[in-house]
């Protein structure tokens, strides 16, 4: 997901429209195609993403587990620094 800012900041054109659903409500949002950068040598392309109001958030993008799901993710957190690394091992 995108937040609906970051898509215009971007120049981003919708590709199509769909349906999210939340705890409290639902409501019909763009959707984008992108291609996502996890590190310098790793971009998943052609990912179709929905872009969100994300209204009084920081939040640019939220990683779900459609990318999550293809490799390794690990989250640290120590000493007041927070650490990502992203992998997917290579096919045989």
């Amino acid at each position: 997901m995108i937040a609906e800012r970051t898509a215009r900041e971007m120049g981003l054109q919708p590709i199509d429209n769909g349906i999210i659903v939340t705890a409290t409500d639902q409501t019909e949002v763009p959707i984008y195609m992108v291609d996502v950068y996890m590190t310098k040598n790793l971009v998943i392309r052609n990912l179709k993403v929905f872009g969100s109001p994300m209204r009084n958030r920081e939040i640019e993008f939220v990683i779900g587990m459609d990318i999550i799901s293809r490799g390794k993710m690990i989250i640290d957190s120590m000493e007041g620094k927070t650490r990502f690394s992203f992998s997917i091992k290579e096919k045989d």
